[in-house]
């Protein structure tokens, strides 16, 4: 690539975040982000403590085997453009990605490891094709504070899964995996009704006015 020249740092201005924020379909767009890596980030901090439960050969080895459904992200993060353009669009694909996300909550809701493992597969795809989908998807929407705009977009991606690696513990040390579950299960449902909006609220913010409107 070639060299982009010396950039010029500033100081992050609270006019511009406000400004940001006040667009209801990046917003919309955050707190998605927020609640599905919130999930992500809690089922990839507790699944090696579900897979001792199921099994006493669970060492070392096996955990990091179950992990092997990020190679499924890889997959689809390299082929997103492909997806959205055969299935319809970014909107459309979110909420078809939340939706296996959630089918893959509820396989690894049964106790056995290979529901683990094998929803694994489809967790990290879904999850890949949220968030790949979710960031192009607000870079073609934003013409203006793109660095602020995805500097926010970082910040609550990562808000949710630092919340996800924490307080979901205290749901798994109270309820077991079972609650635990459930909870995650409300938790996506917010995303997907959140991705919903968003495939509505889309064409209504990109309708020219028309002139008996005003």
């Amino acid at each position: 690539m070639p060299d982009a020249g010396s950039k010029k740092v500033t100081r992050l201005n609270l006019q511009i975040v406000g400004k940001v924020l006040a667009d209801p379909l990046v917003r919309t767009s955050y707190a998605m982000v927020f609640c599905f890596f919130l999930v992500f980030a809690a089922i990839m901090n507790y699944l090696p403590f579900r897979l001792t439960e199921l099994s006493s050969n669970a060492d070392e080895f096996r955990i990091g085997l179950a992990y092997s459904g990020y190679l499924m992200g890889i997959v689809v993060s390299l082929n997103v453009v492909r997806i959205q353009q055969r299935f319809g669009g970014a909107e459309r694909v979110m909420i078809g990605s939340l939706i296996f996300f959630g089918l893959a909550l509820l396989i690894m809701t049964m106790p056995q490891v290979a529901a683990l493992v094998g929803g694994m597969f489809l967790l990290c795809g879904a999850s890949f094709l949220t968030h790949a989908t979710a960031t192009g998807y607000l870079n073609r929407h934003v013409s203006q504070y793109k660095g602020v705009v995805n500097g926010l977009y970082v910040a609550f991606y990562y808000g949710g899964g630092a919340v996800g690696s924490y307080l979901p513990g205290y749901l798994y040390r109270g309820f077991g995996w079972g609650g635990f579950m459930a909870a995650l299960i409300v938790i996506l449902a917010v995303a997907l009704l959140l991705a919903i909006h968003l495939s509505r609220m889309a064409p209504l913010l990109s309708r020219k006015p028309d002139p008996d409107d005003l």
